[in-house]
């Protein structure tokens, strides 16, 4: 008996300790998750929160607009062409998060994602193994100066 209850203990306390979680979602949901990771925005200001899909065994990244009817997410395979659309996927959430100016300090994250001003928007995208960020709308590869990371845990960038 002792033995269980040490267990469950340790267990309460490796779980609470996580600064994020990645939740199930799909279009049957009635709205997001709260603490859902806000990426950005579109140009007629929709938010837009982080995601990410298994697809075909690779973790594909990407984003969800709120305020839709239809909840749909877009990801996007930086080895090909083309974003996807998916209808169910998981949400990144998390109480603690901040967006940073990308540099050599911060791009080896957990999370390889990032988000660059373009026009009116604020895209999100990929983080790529060379620094630069491919955004999921439109298709676009740019260089990490333009782009911030995220950075999950952290409340500023210090």
């Amino acid at each position: 008996m002792k033995l269980f209850l040490i267990f469950i203990i340790s267990l309460t306390i490796v779980s609470s300790s996580r600064s994020f979680e990645w939740k199930e979602f799909n279009e049957n949901l009635p709205k997001l998750p709260i603490n859902s990771v806000h990426g950005g925005h579109d140009n007629s200001g929709k938010k837009l929160y982080i995601i990410r899909k298994n697809l075909n065994g690779k973790i594909l990244y990407g984003d969800v607009g709120d305020g839709n009817d239809k909840k749909d997410g877009f990801v996007i395979d930086i080895d090909e062409d083309g974003e996807t659309s998916v209808a169910d996927f998981e949400i990144l959430t998390a109480e603690n998060y901040v967006w940073c100016a990308a540099s050599s300090n911060n791009l080896n994250q957990e999370f390889p994602i990032c988000r660059s001003p373009r026009g009116n928007d604020l895209l999100t995208g990929t983080l790529l193994s060379n620094g630069n960020c491919r955004l999921v709308h439109p298709e676009k590869t740019i260089k990490t100066n333009d782009v911030e990371v995220l950075i999950v845990g952290k409340t500023n960038c210090n």
